[in-house]
């Protein structure tokens, strides 16, 4: 059986509900063992690394970038041997196919390249995977905007399902 750790970081929930398609997907579609760690169990999976044949790191993007717990996750030397995913949530970037009338695949690209490829020399690993997907920002009770599809999420998680098969 594949053991997969997903580990993540939030600012309103959007990423943590991602990662729940991500994993039921893993679970349903390819009979996975996945556990899920949010920042507050970080440091206790971070010494069970070494239990798992595959690790999914999941940032949502504040202003730009990633948050500090989840990138001090990513940039610690504790990958070798494992096939490591990386996604982000990043719904400002993805609703500019919206507002912007841009494509999902150019908006996707550019989330990738900006979030994603501009980290990676910070990691010690090479992603087998990378994703970007949509968010939702809700600001007083009323919605700014909601780009989150979970088609998309479905979508990439059976491609990645397949590729840890490998």
């Amino acid at each position: 059986m594949n053991k997969t750790l997903i580990v993540y970081w939030t600012r309103k929930g959007t990423t943590s509900e991602t990662v729940a398609v991500i994993a039921e997907v893993l679970k349903d579609k390819f009979s996975y063992n996945v556990d899920i760690a949010g920042t507050e169990q970080m440091r206790y999976y971070r010494k069970k690394v070494n239990e798992y044949d595959n690790i999914i790191i999941g940032s949502s993007i504040v202003s730009g970038r990633w948050k500090g717990q989840i990138l001090s996750f990513a940039k610690r030397d504790l990958f070798s041997n494992k096939q490591v995913a990386v996604f982000v949530t990043a719904g400002g970037t993805l609703n500019k196919v919206n507002k912007y009338g841009i494509t999902k695949e150019e908006a996707i690209k550019e989330a990738i390249e900006n979030y994603i490829d501009k980290y990676i020399k910070k990691f010690r690993f090479i992603p087998v995977c990378k994703g970007a997907f949509g968010g939702k920002v809700i600001k007083k009770g009323v919605k700014k905007y909601d780009s989150w599809n979970r088609e998309d999420i479905i979508n990439w998680a059976i491609a990645l399902g397949e590729r840890l098969k490998k």
